[in-house]
């Protein structure tokens, strides 16, 4: 038996007794809910194990719905992809639809981690620009990242959830990220930005050029590397130029 994205998974006790005991219980937000405190020692080895399992599903899932898309991926499918048995995703997630906003999440959290992975002791402001900008836009041209994108556009219109977490997890995650980096800058004098929230977002938004329009709609996109690199440089270019304060480089 397959459920789709209206269908609830059966109710009976294996989503409980998938890490032994009666731990966690998670929504579709994302968080965790204590359910039953078990003996110390236990845990750790119970969430490890749930963890693992859920990652090894998200795995699966990831590869069937890049290949067959939302609609044409199978809960058949995904299970053959991950070895398990439709009964351990039935204890994981509830719906499809559940399934693939978790792999949304986690892989836009992922890229929020990675994008932000720079040298903080880094004195010259331009090259942290920089680095964040080429990092950013190495990620949104991996041919699977705009297959990704695609599926969530194609999902959003009837699952809004999918696409709310996409942003949530993507777009503004990494914003507020950045918003947080100008907003110290901007106190300690290097740059001069009256809102760092659409300061933020306009920086990403140049960094992008027309690049990954093109990609989007399948444009293939010859010398990615000098473009990536060219379309930054000139991101961060107007950027200070709009921004900046003449004080480049910090002591």
């Amino acid at each position: 038996m397959e459920f789709g994205p209206t269908e609830s998974a059966p109710r009976h006790g294996t989503a409980q007794h998938a890490v032994g005991f009666d731990v966690l219980a998670r929504s579709i937000e994302g968080n965790w809910i204590d359910m039953k405190r078990p003996h110390k020692g236990e845990a750790g080895a119970a969430i490890g194990l749930f963890t693992e399992k859920r990652q090894e599903i998200i795995d699966g899932a990831r590869r069937v719905f890049l290949d067959m898309g939302f609609d044409g991926a199978s809960i058949n499918e995904i299970a053959r992809a991950s070895a398990v048995s439709k009964g351990t995703i039935y204890s994981y997630f509830t719906s499809k639809e559940e399934l693939f906003a978790a792999l949304v999440e986690a892989d836009r959290t992922k890229a929020a981690e990675c994008l932000f992975d720079y040298d903080s002791e880094e004195p010259d402001v331009e090259r942290t620009l920089r680095r964040i900008g080429e990092t950013f836009m190495l990620m949104m041209v991996q041919p699977d990242h705009i297959r990704l994108t695609r599926l969530v556009i194609g999902a959003a219109e009837k699952f809004p959830v999918i696409g709310r977490t996409f942003f949530d997890a993507g777009p503004r995650e990494g914003s507020d990220r950045l918003a947080d980096l100008l907003a110290q800058l901007t106190q300690q004098g290097y740059l001069a930005i009256d809102d760092c929230e659409i300061a933020a977002f306009q920086f990403f938004n140049l960094c992008q050029g027309n690049i990954v329009r093109k990609l989007m709609f399948g444009v293939e996109q010859l010398q990615m590397s000098a473009a990536v690199e060219s379309t930054v440089r000139f991101a961060v270019g107007a950027f200070l130029r709009a921004y900046g304060t003449g004080s480049p480089r910090r002591t």
